[in-house]
């Protein structure tokens, strides 16, 4: 932990002298939830009851350990939505969008603070809502998808679609659920891919030691490689100072 309050807001932190048996959860929230974060009010009348009960030694400190320990929540301002449901996180935009009021493009891995919510479930997975504000004032929300892997864009914005070929991009397109279905039922399609790709593969086995062998020879000889390149260097720096001299 870097500091105390990280400390605090990871639920790590205990204070001296707490005692769960005695004081209870951190986490309980006896404050009012309807006042602000400060919770003034409250205090000072916490504060005028144990001036009050001062007489009374023990009625006294248990109101001194209710506002030690449980006069803030450990999660601190982030909590303050907690009674709504709402925990506020600082949220990593997870794909290239446009903002719908402005039209400014927002990149992947940009970060706001967001308002988690679950707004559903898929099965047993709970759907969470992050809610967010742009600097123009357009309130931007993205959910999950649990049921693709993903997440959605529900309002405020838009997704930028970027959608690339895998031969440009060097890459291996996988089979979606269809293609996967349709060779599980047919043996023969399976076999031929199979076989494709055992050709594949040997030609990939064929062409890494044609290169393997030709970095072999090429670097054999280091001092003669050195000498080349030097060689050229300085030739180099001589066509170079007859331009400047010019």
């Amino acid at each position: 932990m870097s500091s105390l309050a990280a400390a605090r807001a990871d639920n790590f932190y205990y204070p001296p002298g707490y005692d769960p048996d005695k004081h209870g959860s951190l986490n309980k929230v006896l404050l009012d939830p309807t006042c602000n974060s400060n919770c003034q009010t409250a205090i000072n009348t916490l504060q005028h009851a144990v001036t009050v009960a001062s007489a009374q030694a023990d009625t006294a400190l248990s109101f001194q350990l209710w506002l030690q320990f449980q006069g803030q929540h450990p999660l601190r301002d982030r909590a303050r939505k907690l009674g709504e449901g709402i925990l506020i996180i600082r949220f990593e935009v997870p794909f290239n969008i446009w903002c719908d009021q402005c039209g400014e493009h927002i990149a992947k891995g940009v970060r706001f603070n967001a308002d988690k919510k679950q707004v559903g479930a898929y099965h047993s997975t709970k759907i969470w809502a992050f809610t967010m504000r742009h600097h123009c004032g357009c309130k931007i929300t993205i959910q999950t998808d649990p049921q693709n892997a993903e997440y959605i864009v529900t309002d405020g914005a838009r997704r930028k679609i970027e959608q690339y070929d895998a031969e440009d991009a060097q890459t291996i397109e996988l089979p979606d659920a269809n293609e996967q279905a349709a060779e599980a039922m047919d043996p023969l399609a399976s076999l031929e891919k199979k076989t494709v790709q055992a050709q594949r593969a040997a030609e990939g086995r064929r062409q890494l030691s044609v290169l393997a062998e030709e970095s072999q020879q090429r670097n054999q000889d280091s001092y003669a490689l050195n000498k080349q390149l030097r060689a050229a260097m300085r030739q180099s720096k001589k066509e170079t100072a007859k331009l400047n001299a010019k």
